[in-house]
């Protein structure tokens, strides 16, 4: 009887842990969060190489690098049974070519371009009204925004381009179209970029050091686990177990705003 009453209880309390946990998507950035492609330049490129980085060759040829315990990372969140996506600034030829040709892409269940972030000019802020792009964009910031990432993206790159760096794309910037998860049903956000994470008031935006492969990577301890992976895996760990708005708490000890989002794929063909 006594072995039947503890099995109850074990039941009871892990339908009840499942009851808290998260049950949304979890989004990653590609570029500098996952690989190191579009900065690898002739000099980006050597120096990766003296460090022992593995460059592979993409299915059209464009140099990449996977970042050092991506793999693992992935393997773990899915084990946790976390749906994943990638939402990326870069084009969506680019990002599939990069995620084919890596393996990477047998972890994603979608993949979020920069033109799916452009769609938040098809759509009135009214459905979105804690989008990134209406909380945070000050009158000028917009354009001044499209001016200095037209510099560096486009006429800079243009340059490299130019020289040579065959691995350097050069790019028109756009103006309203910062990464906003919830569109596409995550509250959650692993990102390098400051700017699309900062602040972020109804979604965690968790800030991921900046992979170059210009240096190596850190870890735990001597041959442990990277550092940039084992703070994810504690972060998914306690998903695992708790709502996103918990989660945001833990992370910016402050209350997340937790309405629903119409998620963008029932409001605009693709």
């Amino acid at each position: 009887m006594l072995k039947k009453i503890i099995v109850l209880v074990l039941i009871l309390f892990l339908n009840l842990s499942e009851t808290y946990a998260y049950n949304g998507k979890i989004a990653f950035d590609l570029d500098e969060t996952l690989i190191e492609s579009c900065e690898l330049d002739k000099e980006a490129l050597g120096k990766a190489e003296k460090l022992g980085y593995k460059i592979r060759k993409s299915s059209k040829g464009q140099d990449y690098i996977v970042r050092p315990g991506a793999f693992d990372l992935l393997d773990f969140a899915k084990q946790k049974g976390f749906s994943l996506i990638i939402m990326t600034h870069n084009n969506p030829d680019y990002a599939q070519d990069i995620l084919y040709s890596s393996g990477l892409n047998k972890y994603f269940d979608e993949v979020y371009s920069i033109k799916d972030c452009k769609k938040v000019y098809n759509i009135d802020f009214q459905t979105y009204p804690n989008h990134r792009n209406k909380v945070h964009g000050a009158k000028f910031e917009p354009v001044k925004k499209y001016l200095d990432t037209f510099y560096k993206g486009y006429v800079l790159n243009s340059v490299k381009r130019f020289q040579g760096n065959a691995n350097i794309h050069p790019y028109l910037p756009c103006i309203n179209c910062d990464k906003y998860p919830p569109m596409y049903g995550a509250r959650v956000l692993f990102d390098n970029s400051d700017y699309n994470i900062e602040d972020a008031i109804d979604y965690a935006g968790v800030k991921v050091d900046p992979f170059y492969a210009n240096k190596l990577e850190k870890r735990i301890s001597g041959q442990g686990d990277y550092l940039w992976v084992e703070l994810i895996k504690r972060d998914l760990i306690y998903l695992d177990d708790h709502e996103w708005s918990d989660y945001y708490e833990l992370k910016f000890h402050k209350k997340p705003i937790v309405d629903d989002v119409p998620v963008i794929k029932y409001l605009i063909k693709k």
